[in-house]
């Protein structure tokens, strides 16, 4: 869902990007090379985000076809990559919230409600700081703390 709300922000960005022209004699959005960053950094970290979790999905997916029970191991590299991939999306947002300037705010562009609903998500439980120390426990070898784990 993070990853839902992250690539059309991005796709958002680019398109104001291509409209918004400050007055002279400053440049259009497209020009400036915050928003080129802006635009290259968070299509790949969240491609980069996606990828892990489809990746970790399948893996489990695999073991559970074969009749076998998912590993902690597979189990928190899953969930390592959830709340990586929410994180991710967070961050995303938030730089093409920031890339948008002023024009952000405005309720017909889909900015603030973005950025609302991805702090939303990283919110839930599954998501949050615990998960992922609950899968750096597993990594290591320890037994996980959180009882949903």
């Amino acid at each position: 869902m993070p990853l839902g709300i992250a690539r059309p922000t991005v796709a958002s960005l680019i398109d104001l990007a291509g409209k918004k022209a400050p007055p002279p004699p400053r440049q259009g959005l497209a020009a400036q090379p915050f928003t080129q960053y802006t635009v290259a950094k968070v299509a790949a970290a969240t491609e980069a985000a996606r990828l892990g979790v489809r990746d970790a999905f399948k893996q489990i997916w695999r073991t559970v076809c074969d009749g076998r029970e998912a590993s902690v191991a597979s189990r928190a590299r899953l969930r390592s990559a959830a709340v990586h991939a929410v994180e991710a999306s967070i961050e995303a947002v938030q730089m093409c919230y920031r890339a948008a300037g002023g024009t952000a705010l405005f309720v017909d562009r889909p900015f603030e409600r973005a950025l609302r609903d991805v702090h939303a998500m990283g919110g839930h439980i599954v998501c949050q700081r615990a998960m992922m120390e609950d899968a750096g426990r597993a990594q290591m070898g320890l037994p996980t703390l959180l009882p949903m784990f």
